[in-house]
């Protein structure tokens, strides 16, 4: 029979759960969705399992923190001998992924992903939704009259961090760099606190002011001329239908394992199976 196994590793760069799936003996995985079940809703992992193996390992880093989460497996598998197939309908224990800080999460490439330990972020300002409708002005009249085509649009407002030495600004331009969205994964008490939840942002024009480092010629690390104090204006979007770039999966391998482009094209349907590691054959 199939199981599934998570393992959480809140001190993980950036945390994440790791799920191990075993195919029943002498089978292999010939389909495979993983979802995860939380906060009553049931959601696609972003990076699913590898098919063609009997045993796939996956990686969430997208899971809401200090909040039990379970995962749901459902496909087929095939004997490896008789080719034979049979149905795979079941779900994992809850786990709950507790990490020491809230995280700024690259949904593509996690390596990416940002922490926001207790003072990096130091204000959420102008918050606001924005409304869905459309003003007209009648000839004649003294009122306007509004076309209402759908509800209020999400959250918007300037999310305030402070960043404390130059690896961290390089941290944070390495993150915005590729301007997808990336998710904001507050701890839970931070959530229930600030009465906000996890989610994607769209981040617009980033602005950092610097402290006079003239002031500091003889500076050691962590002083405040290399102090920063970003002002990011943020809009609410939905979570950006990309893959996610395969966990170990680096131009180093792609060269060892593809010795010309030509079969790199042949291998990957696009730029973006290329980065998560998705071969044509699914192999």
């Amino acid at each position: 029979m199939a199981s599934i196994t998570v393992t959480t590793e809140p001190d993980s760069q950036p945390p994440v759960n790791r799920l191990t799936l075993h195919a029943s003996d002498g089978c292999i995985f010939t389909s495979l969705t993983v979802t995860r079940v939380q906060d009553g809703s049931q959601t696609l992992i972003r990076r699913q399992p590898t098919l063609g193996t009997s045993d796939a390992l996956s990686y969430d880093y997208e899971p809401r923190y200090g909040v039990a989460a379970s995962y749901h497996i459902s496909g087929s598998e095939k004997q490896a001998d008789t080719g034979a197939s049979s149905d795979v309908n079941m779900s994992s224990d809850l786990v709950t992924l507790t990490p020491d800080s809230g995280w700024l999460i690259h949904p593509g490439n996690p390596a990416k992903s940002m922490p926001l330990p207790l003072g990096r972020l130091t204000g959420l300002t102008g918050m606001g939704r924005g409304m869905n409708a459309t003003r007209h002005d009648v000839l004649g009249a003294t009122l306007p009259v509004y076309t209402i085509t759908g509800p209020r649009f999400g959250l918007q407002f300037t999310l305030e961090l402070r960043t404390r030495t130059l690896d961290e600004e390089s941290m944070l331009w390495a993150l915005l760099d590729d301007q997808i969205p990336v998710l904001i994964n507050w701890l839970d008490t931070d959530a229930q606190r600030l009465n906000m939840k996890p989610m994607y942002l769209q981040i617009g024009d980033a602005q950092a002011d610097r402290f006079a480092q003239m002031l500091y010629p003889n500076q050691s690390t962590n002083t405040p001329g290399e102090r920063r104090e970003w002002k990011l204006p943020c809009v609410q979007v939905q979570s950006p239908a990309i893959s996610q770039q395969a966990v170990g999966w680096t131009y180093a391998d792609l060269f060892a394992e593809q010795p010309t482009y030509l079969a790199v094209q042949a291998t990957y349907a696009t730029y973006a199976d290329l980065q998560a590691h998705n071969k044509k054959d699914g192999n």
